[in-house]
């Protein structure tokens, strides 16, 4: 399925981390989705060894149940949380920020290659380049969970988010693109969109799309070409986002 991208943009090398988010809440004292006790986010339950969301749950991006610092890639914010802070960005910054499409996601994590992942397709070389699910995981996890057979054989030293640029960067110099936390994409999720012309773009729809793997994802299910959905309200701990910046 042969895209073109029509539009130059300029995309963040990092996820937006848990302190640039922070300043836009204080700015502007936004409540995000998780916050709202209508949606509820999820976490980690140390007590269940498991990722939860319970009802009238305490889990933000303020709070995940996992050590988050200044420099984690913020978590627990839904499609519209980020969007939220897309535009707020924008009005600071008085240049057009959003989020990328998927197939300009897809572009800048390829970074010139046709192969599974940046460095190649064998999973064998995949220890110390993104971070996924690894014995660091598994031994904090509980042999019930979904995760804990998935987990793959090295430890990358971070069982949940790792601060963003701790592993190598692509060829286009960007951090993250496979592993550490998935990441919201503009578009709404169509199944057999790469059935249809190259520049089609759904209007409507129930689900958005998110890509890239994550500390909770099999190295596996973070190719370049995987793509995923979730309805746009909903946080998890395991996804947040990136930015791009349009250029006139």
């Amino acid at each position: 399925h042969e895209v073109h991208i029509e539009k130059s943009f300029y995309v963040a090398a990092h996820e937006v981390t848990f302190a640039q988010f922070r300043r836009f809440v204080s700015a502007t004292r936004y409540k995000t989705q998780a916050e709202d006790s209508k949606i509820l986010g999820q976490g980690f339950d140390s007590a269940k060894r498991d990722m939860s969301r319970p009802p009238r749950s305490p889990y933000t991006w303020r709070n995940t149940g996992f050590e988050q610092n200044d420099n984690s890639p913020v978590v627990n914010v839904s499609w519209h949380d980020a969007v939220a802070y897309c535009r707020w960005l924008s009005d600071e910054d008085g240049r057009a920020f959003r989020l990328p499409t998927e197939a300009e996601w897809e572009y800048v994590c390829r970074a010139g290659t046709e192969t599974a992942y940046h460095w190649g397709n064998s999973l064998r070389r995949l220890s110390g380049r993104e971070n996924f699910a690894d014995q660091s995981l598994k031994l904090a996890v509980r042999e019930t969970c979904p995760m804990w057979k998935h987990c793959e054989s090295w430890n990358d030293r971070y069982t949940f988010t790792a601060p963003v640029g701790a592993f190598r960067p692509n060829a286009f110099g960007l951090y993250d693109m496979h592993g550490n936390v998935a990441e919201w994409c503009e578009d709404f999720y169509v199944e057999d969109r790469y059935l249809k012309l190259a520049g089609f773009r759904a209007l409507d729809g129930k689900q958005r799309v998110y890509r890239g793997g994550s500390f909770f994802d099999a190295a596996d299910t973070a190719r370049s070409a995987k793509r995923r959905a979730m309805a746009p309200d909903v946080p998890l701990a395991n996804i947040g986002f990136r930015v791009v910046m349009e250029l006139k």
